[in-house]
C-alpha cells in the first residue's frame, strides 16, 4: 500500500510541475533568463533559417508574378478573340445586307457591276 501512495504523490508532483510551467508560460514569466550562449544559438539558428527561407519566399513571389502575367495574357487574348469575332460578325452582316439588296433589286446589282468596271474603260 505504500507503493500506491508514492505513485499518487509522484503524479501530484508532476501535475504541479506541469501546471506551474504552463502558468509561467501563460503569464510570460520565465524561471531563468537566457544566457549569451542561448542568444548566440538563437541568432545562428535564425541566420540558417533565413538562408533557407529567403530563396523559398522569392521563388513563391516569382511564381505569383508569373501566374498573374499568364492570367493577364490569357485575358488579353480572350478580349482580342472577342473583338475579332465581333468584327467578323459585322462584316458578315454587311455582306448579307448587300446580297439581300442585290437580290431584291436586279437593277442595283447591274449598276454595281457597271460601276466596278467603269474605271477599266
Amino acid at each position: 500500500m505504500d507503493d500506491g501512495g508514492s505513485i499518487v504523490s509522484d503524479v501530484a508532483e508532476a501535475a504541479a510541475h506541469v501546471g506551474g510551467s504552463l502558468l509561467g508560460e501563460m503569464t510570460g514569466s520565465q524561471s531563468q533568463t537566457p544566457t549569451a550562449d542561448d542568444v548566440a544559438k538563437l541568432q545562428k539558428n535564425e541566420q540558417e533559417f533565413k538562408k533557407d527561407a529567403i530563396p523559398e519566399v522569392q521563388a513563391r513571389i516569382q511564381a505569383i508574378y508569373a501566374e498573374y502575367a499568364a492570367k493577364k495574357k490569357k485575358e488579353q487574348m480572350m478580349a482580342e478573340q472577342q473583338t475579332e469575332a465581333v468584327e467578323e460578325q459585322k462584316q458578315e452582316l454587311n455582306e448579307a445586307k448587300k446580297q439581300q439588296i442585290d437580290q431584291s433589286n436586279p437593277a442595283i446589282a447591274k449598276n454595281r457591276a457597271e460601276i466596278k468596271n467603269y474605271g477599266a474603260e
